[in-house]
């Protein structure tokens, strides 16, 4: 039991390593095995290592804070040093301009970890490996190695700079060993043998075997252009193409705002599940006069406000508490339907945005959109 929970430990490393070297950007909240993945690779020089804190301004998870938000809809983050104190130091919203109190208010902290590839220093350790052989290197990240039984011709693609040595013609000239960052090579026309870089590391093989291997493997061959199923079967009977509903389905509940039984908006975001309320009552007004659908009355943001008030108190900043908040909700609405129904769902879909008669051209107001909507308990 205890082996089978250590090459759980060694693979889950592994892993880490493989994905780390493969893409070198910014982690939020890494766990254990992660950070410690980072910590060795940075041991060996392999990659400059940038950590930092921050909090987000209005999180959900907050418990402490939930009074104190100026604008629940804040998603400023905001940067805090490990040794911040309050008793000396400011904390300060740059969105909302609200004051912050992150130890007495227990604000969650995100983990950043910035990584960054230093090429030349893998390249030198790989070189360092090599340094009991015979090799040239006549160009970046190419290296002519001779063994007791042959060369061997090592390519390192993430490192080259002269394409030219990834021809067909060069690499079947002898036997080749690819030896990558990527945990999978694109389809290769070769038959070549390829290692990742991280197997050196993890130390799950030594440079001379997989040397070897390449020799044993012999000269790279041509894979034969046979004909292959790249996509999944496809019935030759004429399909019937989903069509675009003509209609949504809108439901608000406890857990938020579902459109054709899609949850679009979440209970986390109650100023749009608010607004949301808003121009729901407008659309009931405006059918129980029986207003014709393209006479649905448009609210502006002013309008909005007044409405908004009663529920969520003084409203001085209508393009941070209304319009932004608007925006986000009609892009969240547009862009999940489109990724969980697969049409094309256009942004006024749901919330229209209708240009305002008699103002200037960046005066809008904004309706549920009478054409598509019906709605459900």
């Amino acid at each position: 039991m205890a082996l089978r929970s250590c090459l759980k430990q060694n693979a889950a490393h592994e892993d880490a390593l493989q994905a780390l070297l493969e893409s070198s950007n910014s982690w939020i909240n890494p766990n254990q095995v992660y950070l410690e993945a980072a910590y060795h690779l940075g041991q060996l020089g392999f990659i400059q290592l940038k950590e930092h804190y921050f909090i987000k301004c209005a999180n959900p998870l907050d418990a402490l804070d939930f009074d104190n938000l100026i604008n629940p809809d804040c998603e400023n983050k905001i940067l805090i040093s490990d040794d911040f104190d309050e008793s000396c130091d400011d904390l300060i919203c740059e969105e909302c301009g609200r004051y912050i109190l992150p130890i007495t208010q227990q604000k969650q902290r995100f983990h950043v970890v910035s990584l960054y590839l230093q090429k030349q220093a893998i390249l030198q350790w790989f070189e360092a490996e090599l340094r009991e052989l015979v090799f040239k290197n006549p160009s970046a990240g190419i290296y002519h190695v001779l063994l007791d039984n042959g060369f061997v011709t090592v390519i390192l693609p993430d490192f080259i700079d002269n394409p030219s040595y990834l021809a067909v013609d060069r690499i079947k000239a002898q036997p080749t060993l690819i030896t990558t960052l990527r945990k999978t090579l694109p389809h290769l026309p070769l038959d070549v043998h390829a290692i990742k870089l991280s197997d050196f590391i993890n130390g799950n093989l030594s440079l001379q075997q997989v040397l070897h291997m390449a020799i044993e493997h012999g000269v790279p061959k041509e894979i034969p252009n046979v004909s292959r199923q790249i996509l999944p079967f496809i019935s030759l009977h004429q399909l019937k193409i989903a069509e675009k509903p003509i209609t949504y389905s809108i439901t608000i509940d406890s857990e938020g705002i579902f459109v054709g039984g899609i949850h679009v908006i979440g209970k986390q975001a109650p100023s749009r599940i608010q607004i949301f309320r808003i121009l729901l009552e407008q659309y009931w007004r405006d059918f129980e006069e029986g207003k014709p659908k393209d006479m649905h009355t448009p609210l502006n943001l002013h309008q909005i406000a007044e409405r908004l008030e009663p529920h969520m108190g003084l409203i001085d900043d209508l393009e941070q508490q209304i319009r932004r908040p608007l925006n986000k909700m009609q892009k969240a609405i547009e862009e999940t339907l489109a990724k969980e129904l697969g049409s094309n769902i256009k942004r006024d879909d749901i919330i229209q945005t209708l240009g305002w008669p008699g103002f200037k051209k960046q005066e809008y107001g904004y309706r549920l959109n009478p054409f598509n909507l019906v709605f459900t308990k």
